[in-house]
């Protein structure tokens, strides 16, 4: 049964390539672009990592 509504993919994959094609090969309306390059997800990397760093991990 189509009821007409519309079939989207949030893709949580960090870059393009081989995963993402696949996604796009699917059979939705629309597939949400990768997650990077994003500001805020770089930032919370870093942080991450100094957080680390400062607690010898």
């Amino acid at each position: 049964m189509d009821d007409g509504g519309r079939v989207v993919i949030a893709s949580y994959l960090l870059a393009p390539g081989f995963f993402h094609d696949q996604l796009a090969k699917a059979g939705a309306d629309l597939v949400t672009e990768p997650l990077l390059p994003s500001p805020v997800l770089a930032e919370i990397a870093l942080e991450r990592f100094d957080a680390a760093v400062v607690h010898g991990q």
